[in-house]
């Protein structure tokens, strides 16, 4: 096979190679609609720009929910409570 056919040849198959491929999407970051607090520690958030309510043990704090909530400027809804009951500050009589 002669150079030209080669390079014809190599040209097809990168077309065809580059038109079945399936497309490249953007990574899309929608922030949270919310964060449920988890535990009645008072630890922050391990890492803000994830925007994952997280105190580093897989907790969400009020301070973590609070500092995610401040750190995402587009954030407009709320903080609720969901504190297990086995959690050491749980308060049995209030119920949170």
């Amino acid at each position: 096979m002669n150079r030209i056919a080669r390079s014809l040849l190599s040209a097809a198959l990168l077309l065809a190679a580059t038109l079945l491929s399936p497309p490249l999407q953007a990574q899309r970051f929608d922030p949270p609609t919310g964060y449920s607090v988890t535990s009645t520690a008072d630890t922050g958030d391990s890492y803000l720009p994830d925007q994952r309510c997280d105190d580093g043990t897989g907790r969400c704090t009020l301070r973590a929910a609070i500092q995610n909530a401040n750190y995402a400027a587009s954030f407009t809804q709320g903080i609720v409570f969901n504190i297990p009951t086995t959690d050491p500050g749980y308060n049995a009589q209030t119920g949170s």
